[in-house]
């Protein structure tokens, strides 16, 4: 989960039941053991999406999150109580629904707060009819009975409604084409596919077919991509064809008739391709080199409005113009942007080949963010909407990389080791939900090195969390340092046979940490009450989180992934029969 969101919110700060109180001696002082701890507010997710509201749908919202919700059928209602102060245990209840009586035990660190277990129920259980609400009031008992001379804990309270709404179509969490915001996560656009086929690659995750025949992607025309008609973008993704065809359209929203009309397009030349962008009357006309060799290559273009246009391939730069003059000019074609057609959707050639990850970014990235972006190096985040990123990542002391059964793979020799980038853009595991998974190769037998981790694993309760190997199994310790910690492994299901095998691992904060193995459930422990997992550390691959660590790994490990939330069980499988 995400707290940034309701972080960012007032929170709703309750006055306490009683503020004067008598302690043991039957005197009266003031009772302070909430002072300055008062605060508490009821965390969910966006019912439609089941992902942590964004900015621009918290604005849009008629009425406040923090106090309400609308579900329709079929959307589950899953409420949290979040404190400052550690509860005892919070009764649930409701006036108009005496059947909902149940009382929550669990809570677990969330930042400086604490989160309880989640109260979950369905529009249909809480017999509402749309239009309908019900009030469901948290009575909280907090953990500080007998303190500073009260014998009795402190009493709070909190109410929270549920709407039925009208029943509506949940919106799709998966899609093709992104849009990164300078300040933001990757948000899913929505688009409209004709194509023949859209199947998921370990490089660039939606590998897009097009037949060059009448095949084309048209991205919806939101408000939100409305900055690129007058300020800096950049755009990018991955293509690979073997087409001799000249002048189709990749990526375009102009007119392509005319290389001076208003608008940006990535034109194919039969071989090679062309980056072409006008408006207010001028153009520019940059080269790219060769992309027709049946391989996967990355096409990006830097607008800046007040320096240069750059357009990159596979992170090199291939060619710079001032477009300077254009400052401040409205550049709007008129029309949405396309993949394998251009802005209008008829231009007469078409484009043959396969097209994966677009990505719109509202600012305009710098030479290492493209080289970044655009560096295949088997390490991979893949977000909740279906995006894909390279992950930067530090090869020490040279281990050997290369492509084996189409895995990008390390083969290390008990000395070398990769460190992912400790960049932020990984910091949701610390609190959140998340997923790993990655392909290993082995006939070792030294027990207790590590896989994958970031913790010290001079203790498995230390901060973090290691993947070991064992000999020939395997074992998952994730812990917060206060001795807490989901710890299991697997026994008797060998996998240091030589032969390639794939390890998942789901993190589910109010459940369980699940262990699968070619896609096949092994082992599991609860990890509800494990709080913040930051070690301090960096992700790395065959070392733990110091990089220090005694005992090295032998063999080999490839196609690392990690996901920003859990997989099912069924996504685990595909995962692993892709």
């Amino acid at each position: 989960m995400n707290r940034n969101i309701y972080i960012k919110i007032v929170c709703l700060f309750l006055p306490l039941v009683a503020l004067i109180s008598c302690n043991d001696d039957d005197s009266f002082q003031e009772d302070s053991r909430l002072a300055g701890k008062e605060g508490v507010y009821i965390y969910h997710t966006n019912p439609i999406t089941g992902e942590d509201y964004t900015a621009d749908e918290l604005a849009e919202l008629p009425y406040d999150p923090l106090k309400v919700e609308r579900y329709g059928m079929g959307e589950s209602i899953s409420l949290q109580v979040v404190a400052q102060a550690r509860p005892l245990k919070i009764n649930v209840s409701s006036a108009s629904n005496p059947s909902i009586a149940l009382t929550l035990t669990a809570f677990k660190r969330f930042g400086d707060e604490w989160i309880s277990e989640r109260f979950k129920s369905e529009v249909t259980e809480l017999g509402l009819e749309i239009g309908e609400k019900i009030t469901l009031d948290f009575e909280i008992i907090y953990n500080d009975e007998n303190k500073l001379g009260f014998e009795k804990p402190s009493l709070g309270s909190i109410s929270f409604d549920i709407e039925r709404a009208e029943d509506r179509t949940p919106v799709s969490t998966s899609f093709i084409v992104f849009l990164k915001k300078k300040v933001d996560s990757f948000i899913g656009l929505v688009t409209e596919n004709e194509v023949t086929s859209i199947e998921m690659d370990v490089q660039v995750g939606s590998a897009i077919s097009f037949d060059g025949s009448d095949d084309l992607v048209t991205v919806e025309n939101t408000p939100e991509l409305d900055f690129r008609y007058t300020d800096n973008y950049s755009i990018g993704f991955w293509v690979k064809t073997t087409s001799s065809v000249s002048d189709p359209a990749m990526v375009s929203d102009k007119d392509w008739g005319g290389g001076s009309n208003d608008g940006f397009i990535f034109a194919y030349t039969g071989g090679s391709w062309k980056l072409n962008y006008a408006g207010a009357g001028s153009r520019v006309d940059l080269n790219g080199g060769t992309i027709n060799d049946g391989n996967w290559h990355f096409l990006m273009a830097t607008i800046d409005r007040g320096g240069n246009l750059t357009i990159y391939q596979d992170g090199e730069v291939q060619g710079s113009a001032d477009i300077s003059p254009l400052e401040g000019v409205i550049i709007n074609s008129g029309y949405p942007i396309r993949m394998g057609q251009d802005g209008t959707g008829s231009y007469g050639s078409w484009f043959e080949g396969q097209i994966g990850n677009l990505v719109i970014y509202d600012y305009v990235l710098s030479p290492e963010e493209v080289n970044k972006v655009s560096a295949p190096s088997g390490i991979t985040l893949r977000s909740s909407v279906g995006a894909v990123t390279n992950l930067a990542f530090t090869n020490e002391r040279d281990a050997i990389e290369s492509m084996e059964d189409n895995r990008f793979t390390y083969t290390f020799d008990g000395s070398n080791y990769v460190t992912i980038a400790n960049e932020g853009d990984l910091d949701f595991r610390y609190d959140g939900d998340y997923s790993i998974s990655f392909w290993v190769n082995t006939t070792s037998s030294t027990s207790d090195p590590i896989m994958f981790g970031d913790q010290n694993w001079a203790s498995s309760g230390n901060k973090g969390i290691s993947i070991a190997f064992r000999g020939d199994n395997w074992r998952v310790a994730v812990g917060d340092g206060e001795g807490n910690k989901a710890d299991a492994a697997t026994s008797g299901i060998p996998f240091n046979d030589g032969n390639w095998h794939m390890l998942t691992i789901t993190l589910d904060r109010d459940e369980d940490m699940r262990m699968y193995q070619d896609g096949v459930l092994v082992a599991n422990a609860d990890m509800s009450n494990v709080g913040n997992t930051n070690s301090g550390n960096p992700l790395r691959i065959a070392q733990d989180g110091t990089g220090s660590y005694g005992i090295s790994f032998e063999g080999k490990i490839a196609n690392s992934m990690i996901f920003d939330y859990v997989l099912t069980e069924e996504e685990v499988v595909e995962l692993f029969n892709d």
